[in-house]
């Protein structure tokens, strides 16, 4: 009797999950939405995500939106997935103030990043991005100019080893460091030299834990906390101890910046003035190593802009986003209920020929102001859009400006070293390496 009744609560169980889920197929069908035919109670369409990995996740992404069209939908266990490419549908999505909610998967970043203004949701999310905000006012980047521009020479004279025009070099662990150096002394006033001593444990950690969670967050097999722990017992324990590592580094440097603020406190009557020269030059890092960079120099730099901007293009740095809904939301004439994933694949929408002309060339004059009339300005979102697009964009663009525009006044550039190959791992990156040469400018 007692194996009878748990046999039936089962089949109850499993005949309820499948008509739920046949219930919102049908409905998506209807309004010609697409996704696999049949939806398996409890484990939905996860099968045919089994292939899915940080290495092929993009070429995965393009498999479901050729098959199934440019928005289409997937269950993957409890968890309703709708995969958008239509820029139509993008638009309404990213505008919105109520659909703010990060995606179902950035919640396995938490054990990391806590409650921070990527995951923060609602008051909390508001009232932290307003104070955010505050700390990339023009004139706050101004100040930072400096520092950019202290930095990336560092950077270059680093380069000068190898830069023999025959070497390839992969140049991303080199601007891992410089970015590291960048962000630590402008955001909390501490200088911690990465680039000068390139064994930051930080940065192994960083490497470790972002390939981890991807590996995570990219096979849908281990969303469940208890079949991923018993999997992965020594991964789990790899990964608690790099994100300690990283959680002690930002905590030192917080410290160490409170006990300088109580210090200067302590001492008024000495502060230290700085006196940037501004004019305006005609060639912008033909300067000498005494003068600074000025953010007027900066706003000349238009065409190395649309260089960068095509970079993002080809390759964003997050190529694939998401949002959850809270309530009912609608979108063109779907209407998706609460709790679905909205995941848009911001790499597949910046090649898509609707939106871009030989989108696979790279082309930096899609991007000069007479062009950009003809670009959707959904269609290249690589900070995102709408009220939760990244807060520190125009500070990461004077950044690339800064350090692009010190390479290229210092080395030309040669094709050297293997082709870019992507992997996700939260973030974009290369499985070989992103390899350049290097020549001296005479």
């Amino acid at each position: 009797m007692f194996w009878t009744a748990i046999i039936l609560i089962t089949l109850t169980i499993l005949f309820w999950d499948f008509v739920k889920k046949q219930r919102v197929v049908t409905y998506f069908h209807k309004h010609g939405l697409a996704g696999p035919s049949i939806s398996l109670p409890l484990i939905g369409d996860v099968f045919v995500t089994l292939s899915a990995d940080p290495k092929n996740i993009l070429n995965f992404m393009r498999y479901l939106l050729d098959r199934y069209g440019k928005v289409c939908r997937l269950w993957i266990f409890h968890l309703l997935f709708i995969v958008v490419q239509d820029v139509q549908y993008l638009e309404p999505i990213l505008s919105s103030q109520r659909l703010i909610k990060k995606g179902f998967a950035y919640d396995m970043l938490r054990g990391w990043l806590n409650d921070g203004l990527l995951l923060s949701n609602s008051h909390k999310w508001h009232a932290r991005r307003k104070i955010i905000t505050r700390s990339y006012h023009f004139s706050i980047l101004e100040q930072f100019l400096e520092v950019f521009d202290r930095q990336s020479e560092i950077f270059v004279k680093r380069l000068r080893g190898k830069a023999d025009g025959k070497t390839a070099i992969d140049i991303f662990p080199e601007v891992c460091l410089t970015a590291l150096d960048i962000i630590t002394e402008t955001a909390m006033g501490v200088k911690i030299n990465a680039q000068k001593y390139p064994n930051v444990p930080y940065v192994k950690a960083l490497t470790h834990t972002t390939h981890a969670l991807a590996n995570r967050i990219m096979q849908p097999a281990f969303y469940i906390d208890i079949v991923y722990n018993l999997t992965h017992v020594l991964d789990n324990m790899r990964l608690k101890k790099s994100i300690q590592i990283m959680h002690d580094f930002t905590d030192g440097i917080i410290r160490e910046r409170r006990e300088a603020l109580n210090k200067s406190l302590a001492e008024k009557g000495q502060k230290e003035t700085e006196a940037q020269a501004e004019f305006e030059v005609q060639q912008v890092f033909n300067k000498n190593e005494s003068e600074s960079i000025t953010m007027s120099d900066m706003q000349n730099l238009k065409y190395l802009e649309c260089v960068i901007k095509e970079a993002l293009r080809l390759y964003p740095s997050v190529p694939i986003i998401s949002r959850v809904t809270e309530e009912e939301f609608k979108i063109g004439n779907l209407i998706l209920p609460p709790n679905t994933n909205v995941v848009m694949p911001l790499y597949a929408v910046a090649r898509d020929p609707k939106y871009f002309a030989n989108p696979d060339d790279f082309l930096p004059e899609r991007f000069l102001v007479e062009n950009t009339t003809k670009i959707n300005p959904f269609a290249f979102v690589p900070f995102s859009a709408g009220p939760r697009n990244c807060v520190g964009q125009k500070f990461a663009m004077l950044e690339m400006k800064m350090i692009v525009g010190k390479v290229l006044r210092d080395y030309e550039l040669l094709p050297l070293g293997p082709e870019v190959v992507p992997i996700v791992t939260l973030i974009l990156r290369s499985t070989t390496g992103v390899h350049v040469g290097l020549k001296p400018r005479a």
